[in-house]
């Protein structure tokens, strides 16, 4: 559609900034309702719109000459550790962008009394109730 050269580096890009923005746009929908009646705007858009900005970062330090110099000294368990451990950071700094907003709004508030893990744990289904 955009006249770009399927598999190239630029496709891959709008590719994967059209499939993270599309996802931020369902989930913005899924909160618009509670949103608007706690008079909060969304993050899902923002949040989403910039994880091609977190893969960005991670593509350009794999290409780097540091990260030659992992591919060369660090084994595959090694550099899998490490890409968890980005990933994880990455979601830590940026998953407030959108829980923020549903948190205030008590939408993430547990509305279920029981638990199948709690009876099989302690014998009881009922979940203890907050202070």
């Amino acid at each position: 559609m955009l006249g770009l050269q399927h598999g190239s580096t630029c496709a891959l890009c709008v590719e994967i900034v059209v499939a993270f923005l599309l996802s931020g746009f369902v989930h913005y929908l899924g909160e618009l309702i509670p949103l608007r009646a706690a008079g909060e705007q969304s993050g899902s858009i923002v949040f989403f719109g910039i994880q091609p900005v977190g893969i960005a970062l991670e593509t350009l330090v794999v290409r780097s000459s540091l990260g030659a110099a992992c591919r060369r000294n660090l084994s595959k368990e090694a550099r899998t550790a490490f890409g968890c451990v980005w990933v994880l950071s990455w979601f830590v700094v940026t998953l407030p962008i959108m829980q923020d907003p549903i948190i205030r709004t008590g939408e993430l508030e547990s509305r279920v009394n029981f638990s199948v893990i709690m009876w099989m744990w302690n014998g009881t289904w009922e979940l203890p109730q907050r202070m």
